[in-house]
């Protein structure tokens, strides 16, 4: 059994043809022939390397060079191959071709493509906000609708999003999975250990445009700069009084509720403020952490300390 294959030479030089490279022309496929004693049933086909070729003669003393052409898809497997660094293996889906994700559905794609675009088109009709995913625009318009699904089954708390609630009950479980390299302290959320690490380093990112005082975290510089403006957004519905702070508000409401959800362990106090909670710890346990840095003397509440400082060292 023998295989076609058409051979093109150089016409530079017919007498050293066997030095010349071989260029082989389009072949699909061939015909086995049969022996006399074999009836005129077409046998097997055989499938010939399809090998398509051209010659470009850069000058009459050259060899004729030869270059292969792939089809489309080879040389988009060869583009990503050059970007990844490898082949991939029967990789399917659709490519970005910023950053070479891959992604099983166009529309994830899409989704993904406005990551690098900047666009924003889902707008919400309340306050004007854009988003450029579709969910986190139902999720905001939550906010104005005060839809909260996602419920918490000890304490019945609900919550707009589903991963507000899994933060929520680490408080119960006491999870805490995000632990300071520095310090090995370990905190519930992963933005709380961010700003945690500014206290190690120092950084302080966000910066008061009217005095130029800085601050570790954005919350912080929102509350200051209201002391610029006056601002007090947060209003209490019971008696109208309004406040800069949103926790502020809050530990106001129980005033009126006299709800007071913080209580101690040793003596079972409680309190309507987790800080009223943690200064009446140390009440038991001692503990001073405010010391003054002129004469060493320690106090259990930063009140005390620049109470100290003021009538002692402060003429």
């Amino acid at each position: 059994m023998h295989s076609v294959r058409s051979k093109i030479y150089s016409n530079d030089d017919h007498n050293n043809v066997d030095q010349k490279p071989e260029i082989y022309t389009d072949v699909d496929t061939v015909k086995t022939e049969h022996d006399n004693d074999v009836s005129d049933t077409v046998a097997s086909k055989i499938r010939i390397m399809n090998v398509r070729s051209i010659t470009e003669e850069h000058n009459d003393s050259q060899e004729p060079i030869i270059k292969q052409n792939t089809s489309k898809s080879d040389r988009d497997t060869n583009d990503r191959t050059s970007k990844l660094g490898k082949r991939p293996n029967k990789m399917k889906g659709h490519m970005c071709k910023v950053c070479d994700k891959y992604w099983s559905k166009l529309s994830n794609l899409k989704q993904h493509m406005s990551m690098h675009t900047g666009e924003k088109p889902h707008k919400c009709n309340t306050c004007d906000k854009a988003f450029a995913q579709k969910g986190r625009l139902i999720i905001h318009m939550r906010m104005h609708t005060g839809v909260k699904p996602y419920q918490c089954q000890i304490c019945g708390k609900s919550f707009t999003q589903n991963g507000s609630l899994d933060v929520h009950m680490r408080m119960h479980t006491g999870k805490k999975p995000h632990a300071c390299t520095a310090c090995e302290k370990s905190f519930a959320q992963l933005s709380t250990l961010t700003k945690h690490k500014r206290t190690h380093t120092g950084d302080k990112p966000y910066k008061c445009t009217v005095c130029e005082k800085s601050f570790g975290d954005l919350s912080n510089l929102t509350t200051h700069t209201r002391t610029h403006t006056s601002d007090k957004p947060y209003k209490c519905t019971v008696c109208e009084k309004s406040f800069a702070v949103l926790s502020n508000l809050t530990r106001h409401k129980r005033t009126h509720t006299d709800d007071k959800p913080y209580k101690c362990t040793v003596c079972e106090k409680s309190f309507t403020a987790l800080f009223s909670l943690t200064r009446h710890k140390r009440t038991h346990n001692g503990d001073k952490p405010y010391k003054c840095t002129v004469c060493g003397k320690s106090f259990a509440q930063c009140n005390n300390l620049t109470r100290h400082q003021r009538k002692t060292h402060i003429e």
